[in-house]
């Protein structure tokens, strides 16, 4: 009775606090320049789908949601809400169009209110641990994508965010490995390759990241970071000139790391490139000079 209660009292507040900063956020969402976390759109629309979200019961809210309608879309919801004050199925539905409109604050404390509901309930797991890795907090995003994965392990999707989280942990090793797997599962996945590439690469494996980066020709034209790694790794490898192509070939980027990278492995293949001539002009001279 008193945990009832005790919900109850979260869904008043929610209700309270959704009155009381609906148009405020809803305005600065409108005026935000910050594009939509690409994964967290996909795994809304991935989720949405499962028994988690009935759709006969759900629809028409996603669909406003999905016109940037979020407002309208919560309303739509608030309705059912009176006959089902402690279903997370609409926590988890409100939590997602919040995340979607870049309302972050509103999506996690909606995640948290249908957690409080059902702490196992994967998708708000899923989508939560979404939210703290958009945030850089992966520690708390870890916890949450592994309880996913350890309860649904044929899911691709959390496992390519828990792939992300050991990554972003440095734990490089043990993101290849769950990349590797799941390449053999969806093969197409350019993602995938990309940060198999990434990992093989900060692993010392430039070989292996040689040859997932040309698989990559998109990323290599348009991303800094990608196109820096993989001419890192051609010189590695010793194709010196092949590196030079591609930083060359790099577009301006403001981000001051990866252009102090660029223009110091430049500056190597330069060097190496003027000792390279001077050794072919001294073993000519000595040639000459041979009786």
């Amino acid at each position: 009775m008193k945990m009832n209660s005790l919900k109850l009292i979260s869904f008043g507040l929610f209700v309270i606090i959704f009155g009381c900063q609906s148009k405020m956020t809803t305005k600065k969402a409108e005026k935000s320049d910050r594009p939509i976390d690409p994964m967290a759109a996909e795994s809304w629309q991935y989720q949405s789908k499962s028994a988690w979200a009935p759709a006969s019961k759900l629809d028409r809210g996603y669909k406003l949601c999905s016109e940037k309608k979020t407002l309208q879309a919560i309303r739509e919801w608030q309705q059912k809400f009176q006959l089902h004050k402690l279903d997370n199925t609409y926590w988890y539905a409100i939590g997602n169009c919040y995340s979607l409109s870049n309302q972050d604050q509103m999506a996690a404390y909606a995640y948290k209110v249908g957690l409080g509901i059902n702490p196992k309930h994967a998708g708000i797991q899923h989508n939560l641990a979404i939210l703290y890795m958009r945030q850089k907090d992966y520690q708390k995003a870890f916890p949450l994508i592994t309880q996913v994965v350890k309860e649904n392990p044929q899911s691709v999707l959390p496992q390519f965010h828990l792939a992300q989280v050991y990554y972003l942990f440095s734990n490089y090793m043990e993101s290849k490995n769950i990349l590797l797997k799941l390449e053999s599962i969806v093969p197409e996945q350019m993602d995938v390759k990309k940060w198999i590439a990434q990992s093989s690469y900060y692993l010392k494996d430039f070989s292996n990241a040689k040859i997932y980066f040309e698989k990559l020709p998109a990323y290599v034209q348009k991303d800094m970071e990608v196109s820096n790694l993989y001419a890192h790794s051609l010189y590695e490898v010793g194709s010196r000139d092949k590196a030079y192509e591609v930083l060359m070939g790099d577009k301006s980027n403001p981000r001051t790391d990866l252009t102090e990278f660029r223009e110091k492995l430049l500056q190597k293949i330069k060097e190496d490139r003027q000792l390279a001539g001077e050794t072919k002009a001294t073993n000519t001279d000595s040639k000459k000079s041979s009786p």
